[in-house]
């Protein structure tokens, strides 16, 4: 016993031991939770009960930031919500956009879409008023605008996704395009709660008894924008849209007495093989050949895949009506597409794949998850592959009825990849239609069906993640596809024509006249031999220019679309980044302040002052990174207050003290004497111009060197040229407020041209900044009068104002000798 003991008593010592040995860690980062909390997180947070927002429930986070998208100048959102949406960071490629409702009562009116606000919601409750998720308990005065005119995000919506998650877009700003509705067309109006497909399922517009918008009547399909949120009573999610020019109508009017032609509509691709997985991402996409309205006549698609496991096996005796895993049937029952355009049958709307571009904006009249859901009457099992990528033949065809037979014709046919596959036996298969790869009759022989006769022809294996695009030329005015015609055939088929013609009317020749018109027949023969295959040329060049046109066509509304997505990024993360960078300003300005009022030293105080000041200027850079969105909007405006030019000059120098010290610059400011004391301005505009020119003649002057600023008053309506004259001679004031006479500022007549090497020029220019200003007295307005802002030195040459790299020395009348190019070498007249 005690031998155990012992050797349980060496074990914990030697445990205590090591402890004992092991060096404490003290190198642990440490870091201070965030403020903000995203939608997402907030989202997470409700699980069915009231919530109340403290720091221990969102882990020290006490505010959201985010973009408006609440317009209540409609009337039809639900009163006293502000709703916002953000996202934050996420892995693993999840969409963490996410909108939320904050009910700060009637202010939530003042603010707009673009807006961007942080919103203090400690102390809020997060609760479910009348089905909606909503923080309450906000005062109005916790809301700040930080920004303005920020294009806020839009998420495309159809059924299949909304209905998946709804909860992902509650409070989201959305569209939904190529809604169809069933209206009482010319009577009702869009007022209530309305059921539309948009080719994916059904879904709900509300739209309330107070829209100022409930008037219009209600069309056959629209696009919609709005807010999505739950309904009160079953909480089905719903479109609300805010403002009448969010429901945009896009129907089109067909007249029903119009018959179809042969071919309404043509198949011009299909994506087989997209990438990732082939389950509910192909598709297929027509053309109109004349304006079709679905709900006058409808249309039906099929597809055919006849890969070696495909059920049922054998000939396909009820042709594309077949079903199992051989074909699939959609039905097109709404919708409207205008003749010459384009639209789509087939599975999620994007355009190559998982995770792919969104094209739900194309006109997609039916966008049916066949991975989940058989095809429409019976027809077509749940299938993970509509369109075959095998070394059997597969197919498509769309009819102008939902009623198909074995024989029915329909407007168009594709096959493509291999010949493998019991297609057409016994009297059945799938039947074709006349085209241009394909035709019922071989002569005056019937031949309905794919395989059948000469019905052989195939396009290639899909590539793999890559669109196949047909091509071909349809002529709508004599609705046939133009093909090149074959001479022989033709000459032959009219030959018949003609012995049927002599044998009805029992037209006998003699052998005589049967040799002289065989004779005469020969040149003819090789006349249309050769004028067929002129034509056959001239067709193959035509439709080698119009594949070509239609596929640049398409090549530049992909790149216009990734162009406007990427500008749409862009603006984003340039808004979100500028809210980041302000509340970093925001923080460091308020640790300067505090230093400020700590420090004693005056050294010490004016190194804060300067910092003070760049941090202002650089708040202010921060703001005009959203500019961009004002400019395009036409709305970018000055911000004009009562300052003083000379605290702006002060405030120049001050910031670029420490560069001026680095390089032991001399700066002097010199103002007219008679430039008012304080301006009507925008002060901040200027000062960024000022910090600017300062900088850059810091970055050119050598060392020692000096810098001057000249600012002065002229008279509006005097030729710029004369400025020269008035400013040589004039009289300024200096850093004490005496006044004396300048002369670093040549005239007019030092402008010299040497038509040597080098060419010497002394010449001033100016920054005219009238639009800075804004004049506010009758005497300010009498003269009219603009600020100069800043005056130097600049290079010039016989070809204009140059933009080459230069210098300002610090000779007597800053003279600046420029080496023509390329070698862009500069000196001053003292050679220093």
């Amino acid at each position: 016993m005690k031998k155990i003991l012992k050797k349980h008593l060496l074990l914990i010592g030697a445990f205590v031991a090591t402890l004992a040995a092991c060096k404490q860690d003290s190198g642990f980062l440490v870091s201070t939770p965030s403020p903000f909390i995203s939608n997402l997180d907030l989202r997470k947070l409700y699980k069915g009960t009231d919530v109340t927002l403290t720091k221990q429930v969102t882990r020290e986070a006490i505010m959201v930031t985010g973009q408006v998208t609440s317009d209540h100048s409609g009337n039809n959102l639900p009163a006293g919500l502000l709703f916002l949406q953000n996202l934050r960071m996420a892995g693993n490629g999840i969409d963490s956009l996410r909108g939320m409702a904050i009910n700060i009562g009637s202010a939530a009116a003042e603010y707009v879409p673009g807006d961007s606000v942080n919103v203090r919601i400690e102390g809020g409750i997060l609760k479910r008023v009348n089905g909606i998720l909503q923080i309450t308990g906000v005062s109005p005065s916790n809301v700040e605008r930080v920004a303005s005119n920020v294009k806020p995000l839009v998420t495309p919506i159809s059924a299949v996704t909304l209905l998946a998650k709804p909860e992902n877009f509650e409070g989201l700003y959305g569209v939904i395009y190529n809604s169809n509705f069933e209206p009482n067309i010319g009577v009702e109006t869009i007022e209530g709660t309305k059921v539309f497909n948009e080719g994916s399922g059904d879904m709900a517009m509300n739209i309330s008894a107070t829209a100022n918008f409930k008037t219009e009547f209600l069309p056959w399909s629209a696009n919609i924008r709005g807010i999505i949120l739950p309904s009160a009573t079953t909480g089905t999610p719903q479109i609300w849209p805010r403002v009448k020019a969010d429901f945009t109508a896009t129907s089109i009017i067909v007249d029903p007495t119009i018959p179809l032609g042969p071919n309404p509509a043509i198949i011009t691709g299909y994506f087989a093989n997209p990438s990732g997985t082939d389950a509910n991402y192909e598709y297929i996409q027509f053309m109109a050949t004349q304006d079709l309205d679905f709900r006058q006549k409808p249309f039906s698609v099929y597809t055919t895949n006849n890969a070696g496991a495909s059920t049922p096996l054998g000939f396909p005796i009820n042709g594309w009506n077949t079903g199992g895993l051989r074909t699939y049937k959609f039905n097109i029952t709404k919708g409207t597409v205008a003749k010459g355009t384009f639209f789509y049958v087939g599975g999620f709307k994007v355009i190559s794949g998982v995770t792919s571009t969104d094209i739900s904006n194309a006109n997609w009249v039916v966008s049916k998850l066949y991975n989940d859901n058989p095809g429409d009457d019976g027809v077509g099992d749940v299938t993970a592959n509509l369109l075959a990528n095998s070394g059997n033949a597969a197919g498509m065809a769309i009819f102008p009825t939902i009623n198909v037979a074995l024989k029915s014709v329909p407007s168009d046919v594709v096959f493509f990849s291999g010949t493998g596959g019991t297609v057409f036996g016994d009297g059945v298969g799938y039947s074709i239609c006349n085209n241009d790869y394909y035709n019922v009759k071989n002569g005056n022989t019937d031949q309905p069906f794919y395989r059948q006769g000469n019905n052989t022809a195939r396009f290639v294996v899909p590539v793999d993640s890559e669109f196949s695009y047909l091509g071909g030329v349809y002529d709508v005015a004599t609705s046939k596809w133009i093909i090149a015609a074959n001479a022989l055939a033709s000459f032959i088929e009219i030959s018949l024509h003609v012995r049927e013609l002599m044998s009805i009317f029992r037209v006998v020749l003699t052998e005589e006249q049967s040799t002289q018109i065989l004779g005469g027949m020969v040149p003819v023969f090789v006349a249309f031999i050769y004028l067929s295959g002129l034509a056959a040329i001239q067709h193959m060049i035509y439709s080698s220019l119009c594949n070509q046109a239609i596929i640049n066509y398409e090549r530049s509304e992909d790149l216009t679309r990734e162009v406007v997505n990427a500008v749409e990024v862009k603006d984003g993360f340039i808004s979100s980044l500028s809210h980041e960078v302000r509340n970093v300003l925001n923080s460091l300005n308020g640790s300067i302040d505090h230093l400020l009022t700590v420090l004693e030293e005056s050294a010490n105080k004016q190194i804060l002052e300067n910092a003070r000041l760049s941090a202002e200027v650089l708040f202010n850079l921060v703001n005009n990174a959203l500019d961009g969105a004002k400019i395009k909007a036409d709305k970018l405006e000055l911000n004009y207050s009562n300052s003083s030019f000379d605290d702006d000059v002060r405030k120049t120098l001050i910031i670029n003290s420490q560069a001026l010290k680095d390089k032991n610059i001399f700066a002097q400011a010199s103002l007219e004497s008679n430039l008012p004391p304080r301006l009507r301005i925008d002060s901040g505009r200027l000062l960024q111009i000022m910090i600017n020119l300062i900088s850059n003649a810091i970055k050119f002057t050598p060392q020692n060197g000096q810098i001057r600023i000249f600012a002065s008053w002229h008279d509006h309506e005097q030729d710029s040229t004369t400025l020269f004259n008035m400013i040589n001679e004039k009289s300024f004031r200096d850093a004490n407020n005496e006044s004396h006479v300048s002369d670093a500022i040549p005239g007019e007549n030092s402008l010299v041209y040497e038509d040597d090497e080098e060419e010497e020029v002394d010449f001033s220019w100016k920054i005219a900044t009238s639009n800075l200003i804004e004049f506010s007295t009758e005497e300010d307005n009498k003269h009219q009068k603009n600020l100069v802002a800043l005056k130097r030195r600049s290079s010039f040459n016989k070809k204009g104002i140059t933009r080459s790299p230069y210098r300002l020395h610090a000779s007597e009348h800053w003279v600046i000798k420029k080496v023509k190019p390329p070698r862009h070498i500069i000196k001053n007249t003292a050679g220093t």
